[in-house]
């Protein structure tokens, strides 16, 4: 059922196919969805060598989409991330349930630098270098890079209108990198952003968003995807 024309408007930025999940959720929840995934996400065709390795590490569900899996445990940063690992194939799949903190504890927690190599999964830039971390405590860390983000640094004519018209409450952001996306053309554009509030994963996602006018920016109370859509449902209450 499509949202009421008078619904609040809340900007969603998630790539594809994320993106679509998660407009047709805040749909059913009330809100009015502006669609502008300013990341899009594609495998770069390499292939890990899990020969010798005793576990792969894997710092988003992107990098389980895109990277063939290994006969090794998958160590993830979240729940989201390793259910992807578990339906690419991954025998095991161990989530911290958090961010790369969480994740360098688990590392720390089960495998042990003797243990033979990691393999680390990951995009073309991260926002943590979880591979340097693991080499400074003696580990053997081999990267992949499985997958590369670009930008879409114009937003859809429909989403420009509505930012433009001051039409936009609310606005979720899942990564640092998808916020800075923004926050570059917000400063280009100047949309009036007074009526709208922020939702970031994460203080470092919060941080591009400070200065640009928004009412207010909220950091989920943790970082993962029931956290933001608590927060979301925390916002709609205000609206």
């Amino acid at each position: 059922m499509a949202p009421a024309a008078d619904a609040p408007a809340i900007l969603v930025t998630r790539p594809e196919p994320e993106g679509a999940r998660l407009a047709e959720r805040l749909a059913a929840d009330g809100w009015r969805p502006l669609i502008w995934p300013v990341l899009s996400v594609a495998g770069t065709g390499a292939a890990p060598d899990y020969a010798g390795a005793q576990a792969a590490v894997l710092t988003s569900a992107n990098a389980a989409r895109h990277a063939p899996p290994g006969p090794i445990p998958a160590y993830c940063v979240g729940d989201a991330t390793a259910a992807a690992a578990q339906a690419a194939g991954f025998p095991q799949a161990i989530s911290a349930a958090g961010d790369a903190t969480a994740l360098m504890a688990l590392l720390r927690a089960r495998l042990r630098p003797e243990g033979g190599r990691v393999v680390v999964l990951r995009g073309e830039t991260v926002a943590a270098d979880v591979a340097a971390a693991l080499r400074a405590e003696g580990f053997d860390a081999r990267e992949t890079v499985v997958y590369a983000t670009r930008a879409s640094d114009q937003p859809p004519g429909c989403v420009a209108r509505a930012l433009a018209a001051g039409d936009l409450r609310a606005a979720a952001f899942y990564s640092p990198r998808s916020a800075a996306v923004f926050a570059d053309w917000a400063r280009r554009a100047r949309p009036p952003l007074g009526h709208a509030r922020a939702l970031a994963i994460s203080a470092a996602a919060a941080a591009p968003l400070q200065g640009l006018g928004f009412e207010g920016v909220t950091v989920a109370a943790h970082p993962d995807g029931e956290a933001m859509l608590a927060g979301v449902a925390a916002l709609r209450a205000a609206v």
